[in-house]
């Protein structure tokens, strides 16, 4: 039980209030702030989900939709709650409706582990393929705004055009840009000869930028990576992807979904989902190396833990760096440990 006083004692009570006032009060909500109802509905459901509480989830999930019956959340959440509490008909039924509404998110449908247990249902393959399609249409609206993205690029002022070079690909975190990743890396990559390239996220978010929908920030970042073999000879068989926080878990993604265009990967405080990119049941050869790189107090260390066990099982070359004392931030004094990460996956 969550002690008083705490987070996860302020999550239950808010649950445990909003469903007594959602579900038995629905006068006094309906004379709030239609702003302020949609927010607390919205969070007790997804609190209410994230607990496996999915008879109540359904019971939000079904007022939101009454509140927002144009968005293309409210019916996907519902249709999780339903997934959930074993009703295969309706979370098939909503998911469509959020569908045909332009619920655009494939990779989100392939993370939630509630609709595993519908999958197989009749409907559900024309749900997905919708998604599907709706994702598809707004990648390519995406590809105009992705010409104009920002992409650092950072070449060693003594390489001559004529002269291979390699790659390092730097993502930013989540709510920062470009600037920030490639700091850490400029004279790193200057002592190894390499060009540094750090594309930005076109999604803002506060001062900075968030890689948004998970199909078009691969696209970005692949289209960089074309225009930078377009502009300069690129080694092609050392090109390094890393990433920090939100940047490293797309470094995961990009080096597993892309296995034959990286010699290496580096993610740091980045989140394997193994959902996503399921790492192959058995000996793969050709995959990239990995260098994971975490502080032992963040909240992903036990995910890379898992991300390394799995990777070394079908014999992926792997080093697992935690640090001690560190959280969710680069090592105190991070060139050596980056230094020590590029010749790993170069193999050097």
């Amino acid at each position: 039980m969550p002690q008083p006083g705490t987070n996860a004692d302020r999550r239950a009570l808010a649950v445990a209030s909003l469903a007594a006032v959602a579900i038995l009060s629905a006068p006094m909500l309906r004379a709030q702030g239609r702003e302020d109802l949609v927010e607390e509905t919205t969070f007790a459901l997804q609190e209410a989900l994230d607990r496996g509480k999915y008879d109540l989830a359904v019971g939000f999930g079904r007022r939101l939709v009454e509140l927002e019956p144009k968005q293309v959340m409210p019916p996907y959440l519902l249709a999780r709650a339903y997934a959930g509490a074993g009703n295969a008909d309706a979370a098939v039924e909503w998911l469509g409706t959020s569908a045909e509404l332009g619920f655009l998110y494939p990779s989100t449908l392939q993370r939630d582990a509630e609709f595993d247990a519908v999958r197989e249902h009749s409907g559900f393959a024309d749900a997905a393929a919708h998604i599907r399609k709706n994702s598809r249409e707004a990648l390519e609206r995406f590809k105009l705004k992705a010409e104009r993205a920002t992409v650092l690029t950072i070449v060693p002022p003594d390489i001559e055009p004529t002269e291979p070079a390699p790659l390092i690909v730097a993502l930013h975190g989540y709510g920062t840009i470009a600037a920030n990743i490639a700091k850490p890396w400029r004279d790193i990559a200057a002592e190894a000869r390499a060009i540094l390239i750090a594309p930005q996220a076109v999604d803002r978010v506060g001062r900075g930028f968030s890689w948004g929908v998970i199909e078009q920030a691969e696209y970005l970042i692949l289209r960089a990576i074309e225009k930078t073999r377009d502009e300069h000879n690129v080694d092609e068989q050392r090109v390094v992807i890393t990433g920090f926080s939100q940047g490293g878990h797309m470094s995961f993604l990009m080096g597993l979904r892309y296995p034959d265009r990286f010699a290496g990967v580096i993610p740091i405080c980045g989140f394997y989902e193994h959902r996503l990119t399921p790492v192959p049941e058995t000996p793969t050869p050709g995959l990239p190396r990995f260098f994971i790189m975490n502080g032992a107090n963040d909240a992903a260390a036990d995910n890379n833990r898992d991300a390394a066990r799995r990777l070394k099982a079908i014999g992926a070359p792997v080093e697992l760096r935690l640090y001690d004392g560190v959280g969710h931030s680069l090592p105190q004094n991070p060139e050596p440990e980056l230094r020590a990460a590029l010749r790993y996956v170069f193999g050097d």
